[in-house]
């Protein structure tokens, strides 16, 4: 897939892709929970520790979200 890489040059660049891809998404509103945290995943093996939180912290932010709307639906439905 990457040529000749291989070890830990070949992973690199693979994470390099996946942070590329994920980012240039640009409706962020089909994003969910577990894309932030690949792309957080992604950060934290290249060591790029602040967007590796950011990302995590995303992630963590639309859990919530997505917790508080399913409350609010059953407590409606109840």
């Amino acid at each position: 897939l990457l040529g000749k890489e291989t070890g830990e040059n070949r992973q690199s660049a693979e994470l390099g892709l996946v942070i590329k891809y994920i980012s240039s998404i640009e409706d962020k509103n089909i994003v969910s929970p577990e894309v932030y945290f690949i792309l957080g995943c992604a950060y934290y093996f290249r060591h790029d520790n602040p967007n590796a939180l950011s990302s995590f912290e995303k992630s963590l932010a639309l859990l919530n979200l997505n917790a508080e709307f399913n409350l609010q639906m059953q407590q409606n439905s109840d």
